[in-house]
């Protein structure tokens, strides 16, 4: 049997033509199917069953063969499509908003920065503590000066303004006019030569609340008239026993020892120049004495310019002092005292 479609044969008992798929003409298919029926020792063509239950005359008219030139359908055209959520009438929802970003803490963060500052002072503090301990302090936290390899603790300081701070500083003024004071905001001690009078001659301003043994002992000395000044330390004043340092206007320095009120003994030390001196008259100079034992140390603005060793005193009163030598009146200015116990 011919296809009229595309003249091509086929089996007499087929319904559609297998090269191009389509319906071989009716009036072919009746004449072979009539002939097919009514020939003896054929048998019916049996059709391959299906999911669906045997072959029906629609199913005979549908075409069994694929059609090869036909293109496959598109990927994924039969896959389920996700389904758009819907509400009650039909609307869509409504879109979340976004979630904001979490703020930084800031309670954290200055609590941190506050801990780190806290560590940072006290380090500060540790370090200032511990190089105070090795150099000394007192209870105002002063500390003995640096250029002093020593260690104590702060046992008087006083600006020499007044007599407030409880030193008990001599305030007197004898028959020739020689005098201890406050002037000014300073401490001024001033002697004059007494008619007749042709050697030198001092006089002492103790402060009568004090006694030390080891210590360092600093003041501010400033002569303004005259000659000399000097530190008084380890003092007896009523049995004329102490030690004497004296340091002129012309650079000179001598230590005494006086005993018992006799007539100006011969030094122990000097009289010698120093360049650490400021000379002449109305020039500062820091006047420094270490005792410790029997040793003593002499310093002049920070600079060590002697030493000595003598047991003859180990304890006693501090005094400032004012002496001429060749000048009628010495006045002798002094302020910013100060002793650390060693």
């Amino acid at each position: 049997m011919q296809c009229s479609s595309c003249r091509a044969e086929a089996p007499a008992n087929v319904a559609y033509c297998p090269v191009c798929g389509n319906l071989i003409s009716s009036s072919a298919q009746s004449l072979d199917q009539s002939t097919i029926m009514s020939s003896p020792g054929v048998s019916q063509p049996v059709y391959p069953s299906t999911n669906y239950g045997p072959p029906s005359y629609q199913g005979l008219q549908q075409n069994p063969y694929n059609n090869p030139y036909e293109p496959p359908p598109p990927y994924a055209t039969n896959l389920p499509q996700p389904l758009t959520p819907v509400i009650g009438n039909g609307t869509l929802p409504p879109v979340p908003p976004p979630v904001p970003s979490p703020r930084p803490n800031r309670t954290r963060i200055f609590l941190i920065v506050g801990v780190s500052v806290l560590v940072l002072i006290l380090i500060v503090v540790s370090v200032n503590l511990f190089m105070l301990s090795r150099r000394g302090t007192g209870p105002d936290g002063t500390a003995i000066p640096s250029y002093l390899p020593y260690k104590g603790t702060i046992a008087l300081d006083d600006p020499l303004q007044d007599n407030s701070k409880g030193y008990n500083w001599q305030e007197t003024t004898d028959r020739y006019g020689e005098s201890c004071s406050f002037t000014k905001g300073a401490y001024h001690a001033i002697t004059k030569r007494p008619s007749g009078q042709t050697g030198g001659l001092l006089y002492t301003c103790a402060a009568e609340s004090s006694n030390f043994d080891n210590f360092v002992f600093q003041v501010q000395m400033n002569i303004v008239k005259g000659d000399c000044g000097a530190l008084v330390f380890r003092a007896a004043p009523s049995n004329f026993q102490f030690y004497y340092f004296r340091v002129c206007a012309d650079g000179y320095y001598t230590l005494f020892v006086y005993k018992n009120d006799q007539d100006i003994p011969p030094p122990l030390v000097g009289p010698l120049s120093s360049i650490s001196v400021h000379t002449g008259l109305n020039q500062s100079n820091v006047i420094t004495v270490v005792a410790k034992g029997e040793a003593i140390d002499f310093y002049v603005n920070q600079k060590k310019i002697d030493s000595v060793t003598d047991s003859t005193y180990s304890r006693g009163q501090i005094a400032l002092a004012t002496e001429f030598q060749t000048s009628d009146l010495t006045e002798v200015v002094y302020s910013n005292a100060k002793v650390w116990k060693l």
